[in-house]
């Protein structure tokens, strides 16, 4: 019976559903797997035939050391194989240190390994270009050559941006600086030996003008000694003005001759020109030198003068020391402190030669001689001649005069005068100082004299 206030029971129809044996789907077929993995192994080795070509070559190539530069170059970065020796060093033949295996001072900067040029211990190889991405297959590696000598990277090249060029063929040889001397490089200039050093004879010709075989003074000494100076010689100077290199010095046999008006400007601190060894010849010279001396013979040196001219305005125009010696004939010295002085053990010997406008025309000292015969020793600014401390001056002939203080002064040592004239000079003729100072006179005139003709002279 029906409760009461409760609705009828609702009645719901049966659903139809399937039988539970009926399928779903239709079963696949399982033969059908094979083929679809191997399409998909076909498309990854397809793939990997153009994707990892460049892997598999650097895997299979030996090349998984390398390094490869911005341009595709593959440079070769294994060490040294222990077993092999280092490279030898080879010096250099062009001052360049370029030679050998050894980069010199023409590589570049960047000196690191990137080029093997630059590497002393990388062994010679080549450096081929990695072929690029296309259907074919990859070209032959090229068989190198090895540089025994690589060349040295040029001065300002980075060897990062500039990599060697690839080649198949043999590398040229590399090329050595040649000396300065080479005709075989057209691009270097040559040096060519002296002017006439092969071509020296017994006479050399020195013209300002260029018409001889030599300009200068200097080059044709450089000459003569270069050649070994087997031989006396004589330079021949044609006129002109030559300056001569500072403190110039002679010391081998030689004659310097003058053709016409020939002037040689000394200058120095020590001498125009300085003679250490015998044998040098001066003639038709003029000497003009601002160094302390005009002409200086020193130690054994010996020296001739011919017709010659030396002005001096410090010192001495003609200055001889130690055990030095001096010949003069025709001769003026003028414009220094003393025309000729002496000391030590040397010797000059003045004939016919003019000693005027010095501040005293010849002193002799320190057991020193000094001989003239003829000429004249005149308008000097003290006295014409002076001995001290030993020194010794003969004269014979000789005229003195119009000097600023006495003709002849014997302060200590001996004067020896035979003939010849004492006129006209400031103070007295002749004048020794003391007793140690002597003044011996043979057939002497003395005439006009300032203040007297002697003075403390027996």
């Amino acid at each position: 019976l029906p409760l009461p206030n409760r609705p009828p029971p609702i009645a719901y129809a049966p659903v139809p559903s399937a039988p539970i044996s009926e399928p779903v789907a239709a079963p696949r077929d399982k033969r059908s797997s094979p083929v679809i993995l191997a399409v998909i192994l076909t498309g990854v080795a397809i793939v990997a035939l153009f994707l990892g070509r460049d892997l598999i070559a650097n895997l299979f190539g030996g090349r998984k050391n390398g390094v490869t530069t911005p341009a595709g170059d593959v440079v070769d970065k294994s060490p040294a194989e222990p077993n092999r020796p280092a490279p030898p060093i080879t010096p250099s033949t062009d001052g360049t240190g370029a030679t050998g295996s050894n980069p010199g001072t023409g590589a570049s900067v960047n000196t690191g390994t990137e080029n093997p040029a630059n590497d002393p211990g990388s062994r010679p190889i080549a450096t081929p270009v990695v072929a690029p991405h296309t259907n074919q297959p990859p070209a032959p590696t090229p068989i190198a050559v090895p540089r025994e000598n690589p060349p040295a990277t040029p001065p300002g090249t980075n060897p990062n941006t500039n990599p060697p060029a690839t080649s198949t063929q043999a590398p040229p040889t590399p090329s050595v600086t040649p000396p300065a001397t080479s005709t075989t490089n057209p691009e270097r200039p040559v040096t060519p030996p002296p002017a006439a050093s092969t071509t020296l004879g017994a006479q050399i010709v020195v013209s300002a003008a260029g018409d001889g075989q030599f300009r200068t003074l200097e080059e044709a000494l450089k000459a003569h000694y270069d050649s070994g100076a087997t031989q006396r010689r004589t330079i021949t100077m044609t006129s002109g003005t030559y300056r001569l290199p500072a403190d110039l010095v002679l010391h081998t046999p030689l004659e310097i001759v003058g053709q016409g008006n020939v002037i040689l400007q000394g200058s120095g601190s020590k001498a125009a020109i300085s003679v250490r060894l015998p044998g040098i010849t001066l003639k038709d010279l003029t000497i003009t030198s601002s160094a302390q001396y005009g002409l200086l013979v020193v130690g054994s040196g010996a020296v001739t003068i011919q017709n010659c001219t030396i002005t001096n305005n410090r010192e001495a125009a003609l200055a001889i020391t130690e055990s030095g010696s001096a010949i003069g004939s025709n001769c003026t010295l003028s414009g220094a402190n003393f025309g000729a002085i002496s000391d030590g053990g040397s010797e000059g010997n003045l004939t016919n030669c003019t000693i005027t406008g010095n501040g005293i025309g010849v002193q002799a000292r320190a057991s020193s001689t000094i001989r003239l015969t003829g000429g004249t020793v005149a308008r000097n600014r003290q006295s014409g001649m002076l001995v001290s401390t030993g020194g010794t001056i003969s004269a014979s002939g000789v005229m003195i005069a119009d000097n600023g203080g006495n003709g002849a002064t014997a302060r200590s040592g001996r004067i020896t005068l035979n003939g010849g004239t004492i006129t006209n000079n400031a103070q007295f003729g002749l004048r020794c100082e003391s007793a140690a100072g002597v003044i011996d006179r043979t057939g002497v005139s003395l005439v006009g004299n300032k203040m007297g003709d002697t003075e403390g002279c027996p």
